[in-house]
């Protein structure tokens, strides 16, 4: 091999590890020097330590409320359970759609929704099954044809679940028919 051709071999490979070396300087030593610790704070800490005489005091007066709840609960409820009733929804999406009504039950899992739509002298009635959902029941595709209505405008609404003999509060809105 001729010398000229290894002399260039030599200082290339020399090159390459010093500017290796220069690389590693840079990254590990630029700058301050490191403490080890990170300049990044938490956000929320937890205290370990044992709770302070206001904070046991806090603790007891909650457990306290909620057994004096439960125990209040328990002696004033009657043997018949209530349901609650609540309407999420309800809205016609376009002239001609149906009426979606949307429903939260909750005290039922079964019985029946009654539903009376109601403007001036003119009323009618629809009922639908309850249906139980994973946290709440509902009234089962309750969806009210909008040629069921004799006429369009403005109309009060009712519902009521009935399930045995419990009968729950009437949710009341107005929808618009068009």
């Amino acid at each position: 091999m001729p010398k000229k051709k290894f002399k260039k071999i030599i200082s290339g490979l020399l090159l390459i590890i010093l500017l290796g070396i220069a690389v590693y300087i840079l990254i590990n030593h630029s700058g301050a020097k490191s403490s080890g610790t990170s300049t990044i704070k938490p956000t929320g800490t937890i205290n370990y330590s044992p709770p302070t005489p206001a904070e046991e005091t806090l603790q007891n007066q909650t457990k306290q409320a909620i057994i004096n709840n439960t125990v209040n609960q328990n002696s004033s409820s009657s043997s018949t359970p209530t349901i609650s009733l609540s309407i999420s929804r309800l809205s016609q999406p376009g002239p001609g759609d149906d009426i979606q009504l949307r429903t939260v039950i909750n005290g039922a899992t079964t019985g029946i929704c009654n539903v009376t739509f109601t403007q001036g002298t003119s009323t009618f009635s629809q009922t639908f099954q309850v249906t139980e959902e994973a946290t709440y029941s509902t009234c089962d595709s309750a969806n009210i044809p909008a040629s069921s209505f004799p006429s369009t405008g403005l109309w009060d609404m009712t519902v009521t679940v009935s399930s045995g003999s419990n009968i729950s509060n009437q949710a009341k809105a107005q929808v618009n028919v068009t």
